[in-house]
């Protein structure tokens, strides 16, 4: 062992700290390092797909300095919150789902700090509530079509259940491979009703040619109740054919 090693772990065992390059991050700690660094993607266009009040679209906002921001978000109270934050920004939101074709759904909404469970999947309804709320589905290539947006850098879909619909809506530009990154929250049981199962969205994407990248943000603490999930990030072929494997 050389002493630079020596001191490394020495500092590890003593401080409880681990220390990297950011390049060297292993893949999975960071999705701005991994996408721009270890990638190179130049993150212009995201999508942020079920952004509820910015969560995600706070990060991105601060990661990705030359990226507009679409984002999604159907729900009445949610929506009004995201707006009031983010509407200024380099963020243009819009109060419509996403999904696999053009209409209008009903749905019974969860209300104030559960709105974050609210989804069009029928395995993950509101079975007790008594809120209802009529929602714009859209399909994503109708929406890019109607705003111009031929590519999208990255695609983030956080739909509790809703995951495959909102791809199935950009079969095109999937097809096409004009997304070029995609990240997607799946549960990691099929037991878990509420999230898309994680084996369905990875022989999904692998019909669609789009290659797992890294794994994000998993959460273990309802693991005994089968209620663990976490995201997942794809890239395309031509995306990955361009990397050298770090």
């Amino acid at each position: 062992m050389t002493l630079k090693s020596k001191l490394r772990k020495g500092f590890i065992k003593l401080t409880g700290y681990w220390i990297f390059r950011h390049k060297n991050l292993p893949i999975g700690c960071s999705l701005s390092s991994d996408l721009t660094l270890k990638l190179n993607l130049q993150i212009r266009t995201i999508f942020d797909v079920g952004a509820n009040i910015g969560q995600s679209t706070k990060h991105f906002l601060f990661d990705y300095p030359e990226a507009t921001i679409y984002a999604f978000e159907p729900f009445e109270s949610a929506f009004g919150k995201l707006e009031d934050t983010y509407s200024a920004n380099r963020v243009k939101c819009f109060k419509i789902a996403l999904g696999d074709k053009n209409e209008i759904q009903e749905i019974v909404t969860f209300e104030d700090h559960l709105s974050v469970l609210n989804s069009l999947s029928k395995n993950a309804a509101n079975t007790n509530g008594t809120h209802k709320e009529k929602i714009e589905v859209v399909t994503g290539d109708s929406f890019a079509n109607q705003h111009n947006i031929a590519d999208i850098d990255l695609l983030k879909i956080d739909t509790e259940g809703y995951e495959i619909e909102v791809l199935n809506g950009f079969s095109k530009r999937l097809n096409q491979g004009n997304i070029k990154a995609i990240l997607c929250e799946v549960g990691f049981s099929r037991l878990n009703q509420r999230n898309t199962y994680i084996n369905d969205l990875m022989t999904h994407m692998d019909s669609l040619d789009y290659h797992l990248y890294g794994m994000y943000d998993v959460e273990n603490q309802q693991i005994k109740d089968s209620h663990n999930f976490g995201n997942l990030l794809f890239i395309h072929q031509s995306i990955a054919m361009t990397t050298d494997g770090i």
